[in-house]
């Protein structure tokens, strides 16, 4: 996350958020955005390491504990969406 610098992408949303509070798009705007970086984490991953049924578990195992009270958390549906598109091939 840190190379693709997607804290900035997070921040630019967080600000539209408080500038447009009031429209309910914007929430959904958000969460695509967090879930399209979480894509391209994946794929960069997957890309340097490629054991996907490994990752898969690392990411299952983490979503499970309750310690990581600062970091993102996973929900069901886009941790499935996530698992789904890991075993999807795609061409460029």
């Amino acid at each position: 996350h840190a190379r693709e610098k997607h804290s900035i992408d997070i921040i630019f949303a967080e600000v539209l958020q408080i500038l447009f509070w009031i429209n309910p798009f914007i929430y959904f705007i958000k969460n695509s955005i967090r879930l399209n970086h979480e894509f391209i984490a994946d794929r960069a991953v997957m890309a340097s390491k490629g054991d996907t049924t490994a990752y898969q578990s690392l990411l299952l195992a983490f979503s499970s504990t309750k310690h990581h009270s600062l970091s993102n958390s996973f929900n069901k549906l886009s941790l499935k969406k996530r698992f789904i598109a890991m075993k999807t091939q795609t061409s460029y």
